[in-house]
């Protein structure tokens, strides 16, 4: 259950108020239960939760619509003296008469039995209807969010089904889950999500159907007919099969029953009718290669959609559905990773192995190609083959993205090959291999990729630019850098010399840009070329130093590396975490450059229905865009480890958390193993405390909100952006600030606006208005 549960003093007014008011099986379930035990008390704190949720939708239209709030109540109404248990003197006023009639009558149904299988469809049919005509405008979304199982949003390993056992939909019990079960069926409907939970209708082999609700499934967003196609391609069309482990059934807002998963690991795709190939863990059958590229097409096109609306999350989730249908390109990739082992280019080997991953990554002899071209290319580097320094990785990083123009080398004169010679290529390739002939193998396996590549290579290269635009760097260098390994453009060269200058690697940066010069000839991001060039040999004249001693050299940089200077975290004590200086400082000198982590738009949004997140306990209404960053990063973080370890280290408003040195808050290119996303599926992260509550929790305590000076800076957020920036996080907050801080190149940008002494606090103001201060951090 969710954070509420400490609320609940008392279930005493809310069962009352339940058995007065449900519909009967509600009563009939709640009796069914032992009293006093853990699903019994699940069931009226979920109870309680829909009544304040409802209250607080109805109160937000009233607002809208010009009503008062408050007033005369009967307070011998069961409701009522429930509602104000629950809030106090605060519930009162925001309850009215009119308020507590319409809860009252929403919850004459609440309850209500499973209906029948035509019943059901007839009822998600009337309500995708009625929620697509209603999508414009502001909707209400509490940071109660409703009841669920209580769980993280990481998973150390990968779930494993042949150890679970099979149930059925009548087996299921309200508020109750047993994780050691699934629930297998067919999709009835196409998936629909009205706000944030994306919902189907699920049949088992009894014939049984039942409701299913599957929340941080989507990018936050993605609604209405716009989520269909996204939601199908993730494993969700209709007539998909697909099995839920430990399926939680409650009651949802509405009434009405149904299946709540708020871990997409817990849903498993077992045929994926559109696709014609298992999902989750693995695909159960070979598709041709006509039937694969219309998928990946379907993919590419569907992302397109979403970029065009600047729905940048939404469009990589996309392209990243369709990249892991690919089969022939990653194994065209393998296949030439052990080619060029054979050959003695380890780099090369490294490079393409990793491209491979990053399409195909549960692929285990993919895998041990990786590690042993990794491994070897540390040798030869002299540095021991386990060795995860930063320097060491670094170097053997910097090599595979330096090696050999390939694409020129092996198919010089070469005509480019039609679509439908890929496999026989593929097969060359296979031949020469087996005769230890490796350049001709190298040369057929380049040959087939020129063949059939092309949508792979798009998917990469679009998926790559969606990551810079809301700050998945880690991922936009190997995504990039695995699109330049099917086929080098230039476009996929400046976006992995972008992500890589942000990781503070402008050198790097310099020589990829360098290396790469004849891809760029007479084609129109030549200029674009020239300016990141630039900045990157600015940039290196400083990234190596402690010390930068004017903010004024910075001024008019389209792009910045991440930097930090002679700072440490320490431990506060009564203030928590702070941040002091190692060294003598003098005014004007930078502290810190550190681009954002996360960071949220709604400019897409424009024309379509935003969320207002609404806080009873604040009782204040905050902008769009801190709520689509939360969301944002819930999402991200299931997939992304290094930022949900990130996350984890930043204080959430009530816990405590320890000090961590800069690296840890700061993502830089060997944060995850080199060349391959910073995704779970990579790499066994530490066991992280991440829920969707604390998540929200810390973007309120810890974002750049609505604010900043509007005249001299530009500005993190006007409502519709909003961004995280871990390190800056550390800065306390002072009256009179020995730092200032602004945006310059991507980043935020500290300087000292006056001499600091080693081992001085390092302050900023977070908000020249006291009140507000004490207010939102609560000094």
């Amino acid at each position: 259950m969710s954070a509420w549960s400490n609320e609940f003093k008392s279930h005493d007014a809310f069962e009352a108020a339940l058995r007065r008011y449900c519909h009967p099986a509600a009563v009939a379930d709640l009796d069914a239960l032992p009293r006093g035990g853990k699903s019994w008390k699940n069931f009226l704190e979920a109870f309680g939760m829909t009544c304040r949720d409802n209250l607080l939708q109805f109160s937000q239209r009233a607002m809208v619509n010009g009503e008062e709030l408050g007033g005369d109540i009967d307070r011998s109404c069961p409701l009522v003296r429930a509602m104000v248990h629950m809030g106090g003197r605060k519930m009162e006023t925001i309850l009215s008469a009119s308020i507590v009639e319409q809860i009252l009558m929403h919850l004459r149904s609440y309850g209500r039995p499973i209906p029948s299988k035509f019943e059901m469809m007839a009822e998600h049919s009337a309500r995708v209807t009625t929620l697509a005509q209603h999508q414009n405008g502001y909707q209400t979304r509490t940071t109660s969010n409703n009841a669920r199982k209580n769980v993280g949003l990481r998973r150390t390993a990968a779930v494993d089904w042949s150890t679970l056992r099979k149930v059925n939909i009548r087996d299921l019990k309200l508020y109750d889950s047993d994780d050691g079960t699934y629930v297998e069926g067919t999709l009835l409907v196409d998936p629909f999500t009205p706000m944030v939970g994306t919902t189907t209708i699920l049949e088992d082999g009894h014939g049984d159907v039942v409701l299913v609700a599957c929340y941080n499934f989507l990018p936050d967003g993605v609604w209405g007919p716009d989520s269909v196609p996204l939601a199908a391609e993730k494993g969700l069309g209709n007539g998909n099969t697909i099995r839920i482990k430990g399926a939680w059934l409650k009651l949802f807002r509405d009434g009405s029953r149904g299946i709540r998963i708020d871990d997409p690991n817990d849903i498993f795709v077992v045929s994926d009718n559109e696709a014609g190939g298992g999902g989750g863990g693995g695909r159960g059958s070979t598709r041709s290669e006509r039937d694969e590229d219309a998928a990946l097409s379907r993919a590419k096109d569907s992302g397109n959609d979403f970029f065009r609306k600047k729905m940048y999350l939404a469009a990589a989730e996309a392209y990243l559905a369709g990249m892991r249908k690919a089969t022939m390109v990653p194994i065209l990739l393998s296949n030439r990773s052990q080619a060029f082992a054979s050959a003695g280019k380890w780099e090369d080997s490294l490079a393409d192995a990793a491209a491979s991953l990053a399409m195909r990554p549960g692929d285990a002899k993919t895998r041990a190609r990786y590690r042993r071209a990794l491994e070897t290319s540390m040798k030869e580097e002299g540095y021991d083959a386990g060795s995860n320094s930063h320097e060491s990785l670094r170097v053997v990083i910097g090599k595979a993205l330096l090696s050999e123009a390939i694409d020129a080398d092996a198919t010089n004169d070469a005509p480019i090959p039609r679509p439908n010679e890929a496999l026989r290529l593929k097969e060359e390739g296979n031949a020469a291999f087996g005769r230890k002939r490796y350049a001709e193998a190298i040369r057929a396996y380049t040959l087939a990729l020129r063949a059939c590549g092309e949508t792979s290579r798009a998917l990469l290269g679009h998926y790559s630019l969606c990551c810079l635009h809301y700050g998945a760097n880690l991922d936009a260098v190997a995504a990039s850098a695995a699109s330049i390994r099917v086929f080098e453009e230039p476009k996929a060269v400046c976006r992995l010399a972008r992500a890589l200058m942000i990781l503070g690697e402008p050198r790097l940066c310099r020589d990829v840009l360098a290396e790469k010069r004849a891809v760029f000839e007479g084609t129109i991001v030549a200029g674009e070329r020239d300016e990141l060039m630039n900045d990157a040999e600015f940039c290196v004249g400083f990234v190596g130093r402690d010390v930068l001693e004017n903010i004024s050299a910075l001024c008019g940089r389209k792009l910045l590396p991440r930097w930090v200077g002679a700072i440490e975290a320490f431990d506060a004590g009564p203030k928590g975490r702070g941040v002091r200086s190692k060294m003598d400082l003098t005014e004007g000198s930078v502290v810190l450059i550190e681009p954002p982590v996360a960071l949220s738009e709604t400019d897409g949004l424009e024309g379509k229905r935003k969320d207002v997140l609404f806080s009873l306990e604040k009782n204040t209404y905050n902008d769009p865009s801190q709520a689509y960053l939360r969301q944002a990063i819930v999402t991200r973080s299931q997939r992304e480890g290094v930022l949900a370890k990130v996350v984890d280290h930043l204080y959430d408003g009530s816990n405590h958390r320890p000090v961590v040195s800069f690296d840890h808050l700061i993502p830089s290119l060997t944060s995850c193993p080199p060349l391959l996303p910073s995704h779970s599926d990579y790499f066994t992260e530490e066991k992280v405390n991440l829920t969707s509550e604390r998540i929200g929790a810390i973007v309120s305590v810890n974002s750049h909100g609505r604010g900043g000076s509007k005249d001299t800076v530009e500005r993190f957020t006007d409502g519709n952006r909003t961004s995280l920036f871990p390190a800056t996080s550390m800065f306390n907050h002072s009256p009179k600030p020995t730092c200032f801080q602004c945006a310059i190149g991507g980043c935020t940008v500290i300087f000292l606006i006056g001499d600091v002494k080693a081992g001085d606090e390092l302050t900023l103001c977070y908000h020249p208005n006291e009140e507000i201060v004490k207010r939102h951090w609560g000094f």
